[in-house]
């Protein structure tokens, strides 16, 4: 499943929902088993360290998102 959830529509992905909520081990799974979703855009065009940011969760941002794909 996780290798097709890039061909699929979302408005967000699992990962844009836990980067908007701050849930960091969710957050952190996500990244490990598909850290391209990282890179994926919503329907508003936010990737899912925009939505950490904009929703306070810098943590979120520098533990999981950076540390997993330093490129970001």
């Amino acid at each position: 499943m996780l290798e097709h959830i890039g061909q699929i529509p979302f408005i967000h992905t699992p990962l844009h929902i836990a980067a908007n909520e701050g849930q960091i081990n969710f957050a952190m799974e996500m990244m490990n088993l598909k850290p391209s979703s990282a890179r994926k855009l919503n329907q508003d065009g936010f990737s899912p360290m925009h939505l950490a940011f904009r929703n306070g969760h810098p943590k979120l941002m520098l533990r999981v998102l950076l540390k997993i794909d330093k490129d970001l």
